[in-house]
């Protein structure tokens, strides 16, 4: 079964909306947008987004993507305003194009990440992440049990970061970081 937001179409998550429903395909061609208090959730066996996702307020979570079914392909732009919070579970890819920004929270796992990174909330790493792109973050990071790993050209994030995890860089010219906390495997590679 294969859901599909056209690329003219704009679908609307308000309050607790859930797409679920075994083995299935969600395509985001169009528009998604997410608001209300409360946690959206998408749960699918893949999830494409070709389009826009746009999260004003509560919680999103995408939990799509897995060896048997392949990782979510995520290509278009991503949303996140201030107070509300995007959550990637499951096997993901981030292609070149694709644009994750704006002041709320995002959780990311299981990940290969080569897009625009510009989030100025909360970042949590909670599986295997590698950033090969640019990243631009004023925001808090966080470690916890996941290992970031930096190959990209020189990533900023001014905000605390925190690893709980594991973080490798292996960035060229140079990562820059204002405050770094380790409690558990950091690395450098030059």
């Amino acid at each position: 079964t294969t859901l599909r937001n056209l690329a003219t179409a704009t679908w609307d998550m308000v309050n607790s909306q859930m797409v679920s429903s075994g083995p299935h395909l969600f395509i985001n061609e169009g528009l998604l947008i997410t608001r209300g208090t409360n946690r959206s959730y998408i749960g699918s066996s893949r999830f494409i987004n070709l389009g826009s996702v746009e999260v004003r307020e509560g919680i999103l979570e995408i939990r799509a993507g897995d060896a048997n079914s392949g990782a979510s392909q995520h290509l278009g732009s991503y949303r996140v305003d201030p107070g509300a919070s995007l959550n990637f579970i499951g096997l993901n890819q981030f292609g070149r194009a694709t644009r994750v920004f704006g002041g709320g929270n995002v959780t990311i796992a299981d990940s290969a990440f080569s897009g625009s990174y510009e989030v100025d909330g909360v970042t949590s790493v909670s599986a295997d992440v590698t950033y090969s792109g640019p990243v631009r973050s004023a925001g808090q990071w966080t470690m916890r049990g996941g290992h970031a790993i930096f190959t990209g050209l020189d990533p900023q994030i001014t905000g605390p970061v925190i690893v709980e995890g594991a973080m490798t860089v292996s960035v060229l010219p140079v990562m820059r970081l204002n405050e770094l906390a380790v409690y558990r495997d950091f690395t450098v590679n030059t």
